[in-house]
């Protein structure tokens, strides 16, 4: 898994990551934590393809829903709220958005 988080230091852009995950086998999950997730997500599964295995949200879900819409599998929120955040998730896989909101 790549963790893409600015307050490393280090900026990692999608077409960076998208190499990554086509060059690097071991290399398919990605956990975008960086100032506009949803565009950067959308752009990283398009510009990866079938080589991005897992695109995750990061940052505590802030912008779940958002993030879900751009294409996220998933997200990797700190141990504070799994119980809020799965029924979100089950939801929207689910196909009822409305019901993941609302959650």
């Amino acid at each position: 898994m790549v963790q893409d988080a600015p307050l490393s230091g280090v900026a990692l852009s999608v077409p960076l990551l998208a190499r990554l995950a086509h060059e690097v086998p071991l290399v398919g999950y990605f956990k975008i934590e960086a100032p506009g997730r949803a565009a950067k997500l959308r752009g990283l599964i398009e510009a990866g393809g079938k080589a991005i295995v897992g695109p995750f949200d990061g940052e505590e879900s802030i912008t779940l829903m958002a993030d879900l819409d751009a294409g996220a599998t998933g997200t990797m929120p700190s141990a504070l709220l799994p119980e809020l955040i799965k029924p979100v998730l089950q939801h929207y896989r689910g196909g009822r958005r409305k019901d993941a909101a609302t959650a």
